[in-house]
């Protein structure tokens, strides 16, 4: 299996169905399809605290689409799985993310409830 390069990359308007605007597919292999979401700007530098998007990202964290805090209850897998998501969703590259994961690990994010308790505002 070979992996298309962007200029190889067919965008939406050449598959039937309806996709999100600017997502792109990209082949991997004669059947196998992903999809690739648009780098964001401010994402080209890995998410630390002073970002730009930080607080966007916790707030987004600790949310429904995460680990979907309510009172004394929450979502969580013991791992990083909703940070990766939510930072690829907001448009950051593989690397950024590594250097963002390594970060929150190290100051005591180990999971994705961790990082909100951990490295959330301080009240």
């Amino acid at each position: 299996m070979r992996r298309l390069e962007a200029a190889e990359a067919r965008q939406p308007a050449d598959l039937p169905g309806s996709l999100q605007p600017g997502l792109t597919f990209v082949e991997y292999g004669p059947n196998i399809r992903t999809m690739k979401h648009p780098l964001n700007p401010l994402a080209r530098q890995p998410l630390l605290p002073r970002h730009a998007l930080w607080n966007e990202f916790l707030e987004r964290l600790a949310g429904p689409e995460a680990c979907n805090f309510r009172n004394d209850q929450w979502t969580c897998f013991g791992d990083l799985r909703f940070t990766q998501r939510l930072l690829r969703d907001m448009g950051m590259d593989e690397h950024s993310i590594e250097v963002s994961v390594a970060y929150l690990e190290d100051h005591g994010g180990y999971c994705d409830c961790e990082v909100v308790f951990n490295l959330g505002p301080r009240r």
